[in-house]
């Protein structure tokens, strides 16, 4: 798929990977958690320079220097009087400075954007391309935050949702040395950028292999509730991080393909090659996860079933036992006065004998059917052309 230019006439929609325009409901932070103050951060030549909420002089400073230029902004939204996330004042200012595209604003503001890519070339703003990711919050596990990138010829603006921390340091340390060699450029700058962002899924998984085999091998013997409420929470976070992670193959498929694009260079699609295939790993190895947090939760609620059977199977022997002598005794004890066997001298060792004969079968009945397991000591009594029948019954049976 080609990068399309948007022109005036043409819709929204048109020229996007993806478009889920969707208005987010401000966010209730409360008064107690006031958001820290966003700042902006200015790389140029592998220097950094920290503004607190800059101002426009102090952006039209930084727009008029030459070189390349990096602004990141750390926070995307302030808190109102009434404790509500809004979107902050400034970010109209840097739209306008830099004459991006109002759209792009828009989507800016609004963060519940999935992955995708727009070009702007239709006159109202610079040409630039608008890319959408997600990485993972690391305050909130199982969760994705914004980032919006703008890349222009001579200039990268991140956005990101959440001031404080975020993965972008491995962006900065080679984005440095790039600058350092003089091969440092603004789409190779944005191909970093995405590949510290993909990066970032596999330092953020929600449980790693070995403890996830680890809690494997406790099935059988841990608490069942407690195994079924890990995995289902192993599987619930990486089918989250899935949800956000799968759209970003199809943005860096058309930056590693593009080459009619003079804002793309060669060294940069090289690099998002390399993206794609860290993006598809991340992929894969989140749906292994999903997936074997599934089965042995599976695995986990069967081997419960299996047991609860067990205890079923051993009940319902006891039961069957005792049915009989309970109808004999029931018989015998109704006290009618013409009863023959009431006045039998030995009318009551021949019931026992009768009940006795009777729960003997049974028993061996469900021997037979390996309904019943004998004790160690009962099983070498049991005669060897019966343990040979059994064994054979075995062989035969599916």
């Amino acid at each position: 798929m080609n990068l399309a230019s948007k022109t005036p006439a043409s819709e929204p929609t048109e020229g996007r990977l993806f478009f889920n325009k969707k208005t987010a409901p401000p966010k209730i932070r409360k008064r107690s958690e006031a958001a820290p103050a966003a700042a902006a951060k200015v790389y140029r030549d592998g220097h950094c320079e920290v503004h607190q909420e800059p101002s426009a002089e102090t952006l039209a400073r930084l727009h008029a220097e030459p070189g390349l230029l990096w602004l990141n902004i750390d926070g995307s939204h302030i808190v109102d009087a009434n404790g509500l996330e809004q979107p902050s004042p400034w970010l109209q200012a840097i739209g306008e400075m830099f004459n991006f595209h109002a759209l792009a604003m828009e989507d800016v503001c609004n963060r519940k954007q999935r992955a995708k890519l727009d070009r702007f070339d239709d006159g109202s703003s610079v040409p630039h391309l608008f890319i959408v990711a997600r990485i993972p919050d690391a305050s909130d596990p199982g969760e994705t935050e914004q980032i919006s990138i703008f890349l222009c010829e001579d200039l990268v603006v991140t956005i990101q949702e959440s001031p404080g921390g975020d993965c972008l340091s491995r962006a900065r340390t080679v984005a440095r040395g790039a600058a350092q060699r003089g091969t440092l450029s603004a789409s190779l700058l944005v191909a970093e950028i995405l590949d510290a962002a993909v990066m970032d899924y596999m330092a953020h998984l929600p449980g790693p292999e070995s403890v996830i085999e680890q809690l494997g091998n406790r099935i059988g013997t841990a608490k069942t509730d407690d195994l079924v409420h890990k995995f289902h929470h192993f599987r619930i976070e990486a089918l989250h991080l899935l949800r956000d992670l799968r759209p970003l193959e199809a943005v860096l498929t058309v930056l590693a393909n593009t080459n009619d694009d003079p804002l793309i260079k060669p060294a940069a699609r090289a690099k998002f090659k390399d993206a794609l295939d860290h993006q598809q790993r991340a992929v894969d190895t989140l749906n292994h996860l999903a997936d074997e947090s599934k089965e042995l939760m599976n695995l986990t609620l069967a081997m419960a079933s299996h047991k609860m059977n067990e205890v079923m199977q051993v009940l319902t022997i006891i039961s069957a036992i005792f049915i009989p002598p309970t109808l004999i005794a029931g018989i015998y004890g109704m006290n009618f006065q013409h009863m023959p066997e009431l006045a039998w001298q030995h009318g009551y060792f021949c019931v026992l004998m009768v009940i006795a004969s009777i729960t003997t079968v049974q028993l061996g009945m469900f021997w037979w059917k390996d309904w019943l397991v004998l004790p160690n000591f009962l099983s070498r009594l049991t005669p060897p052309f019966l343990r040979q029948r059994k064994a054979q019954r075995r062989r035969r049976s599916p």
